[in-house]
């Protein structure tokens, strides 16, 4: 943190994972996002993984296999039809987050939705009215928002140490070569940079400007009508405005700086993408 003065970031508020009370957890989408989640849950929690769900048999039994998961499923039916499972984990691609947690929530199941946790805000609003009725838990699984240095950049802000947030510039690029068979360039699986790295940049103006009251994106389509380079500027109503960048068309730093009225924050990592 840079300002008039120099200050220490305030300690995280971020809790032991390790802490956290152990659920039985239903893998939904056999990817490589799930196999990421799953590992770190296995490795960083006390969290239990009984069941994995594809809909494809043999892909659900190598993961089980692989993973130490003592129940394979052949559909996302049967596994939200699991007693044993507590919670779900929806690693599918963004085109079927609503139907998959639809099933899950319709099944008495809490559900983590990976990002982008829908395809529209129609599919979105729906997911959080299920769960509203059925009284269960839903979110997207925006993992930065858990880190302690983002939780320290937050605490920093509410502090007043770089004093009223004004602007927040941020990219999260990376250069894709063309590829029929890579999600990202697949409008029927939610492809494209908004959903894959622009929906952090987003998230991380939420979080240290506020909520966004304009937005102006400009940029380009990839031949398959996916968009890939998008210029985003998002105004909180109030003078702040964040200037955003995500691309698959260009490598960049992947980074971001806030600046207020009496100081600003040193480099911030926005996110992760996933390139190829």
């Amino acid at each position: 943190m840079t300002a008039h003065a120099t200050h220490r970031l305030p300690a995280s508020r971020v809790e032991n994972p390790r802490d956290a009370p152990a659920l039985r957890w239903g893998i939904m989408g056999l990817g490589s996002i799930s196999e990421q989640f799953t590992t770190s849950l296995r490795t960083q929690t006390r969290q239990q993984i009984v069941a994995a769900g594809s809909r494809t048999a043999s892909k659900s039994a190598d993961f089980a296999r692989r993973h130490g998961i003592p129940r394979a499923h052949g559909s996302y039916e049967e596994l939200v039809a699991d007693p044993d499972v507590d919670i779900v984990y929806i690693g599918t691609p963004t085109s079927l987050h609503h139907d998959c947690a639809m099933l899950a929530m319709r099944a008495g199941k809490h559900v983590l939705v990976e990002k982008s946790f829908a395809a529209n805000p129609l599919e979105a609003h729906a997911m959080v009215a299920e769960s509203e009725a059925r009284g269960l838990f839903i979110m997207e699984a925006m993992w930065p928002r858990f880190l302690p240095f983002m939780q320290s950049a937050l605490l920093a802000v509410e502090a007043g140490l770089i004093g009223d947030p004004l602007t927040l510039t941020a990219d999260l690029a990376d250069y894709n070569e063309y590829d029929p068979s890579n999600y990202m360039f697949s409008p029927e699986l939610g492809g494209g940079v908004a959903r894959d790295r622009g929906i952090y940049l987003a998230s991380l103006s939420s979080l240290l400007i506020g909520p966004a009251s304009t937005v102006s994106v400009t940029g380009l389509q990839d031949r398959t009508g996916v968009d890939a380079h998008l210029n985003i500027t998002l105004g909180n109503g109030r003078g702040g405005y964040s200037q955003l960048l995500a691309s698959m068309y260009v490598n960049a730093p992947s980074n971001a700086r806030l600046s207020g009225t009496r100081g600003a924050s040193h480099s911030i990592r926005p996110g992760i993408s996933h390139p190829g």
